[in-house]
């Protein structure tokens, strides 16, 4: 399973890790740059709260989620990337 999908459909979650979640879902290539340290701090939870979120989804560590989301963001960039799909003929009003 794709490791956003699973963020998105992971449940019985504390509200300090949905927040990490939520950052994640956000800002992924800021959160592949960071330290565990900075993404707790990022997202004023502490390394624990962090290290049993990987638990809940079957993983190792930080490293591990961090390889899964890596693997995952062009599929996740592409599927929410906001597409308008009448750019090219979109009237022009000039006055």
């Amino acid at each position: 399973m794709n490791i956003f999908t699973q963020l998105k459909t992971i449940e019985n979650l504390t509200i300090n890790e949905r927040s990490i979640i939520e950052f994640v879902l956000q800002h992924p290539d800021e959160f592949l740059q960071l330290k565990t340290k900075d993404i707790c701090e990022r997202c004023f939870v502490s390394t624990p709260t962090l290290y049993r979120l990987c638990e809940k989804l079957g993983l190792s560590g930080v490293s591990e989620f961090k390889v899964k989301v890596s693997y995952s963001i062009q599929n996740y960039i592409e599927d929410n990337l906001e597409f308008d799909f009448d750019f090219p003929i979109k009237h022009i009003i000039r006055l």
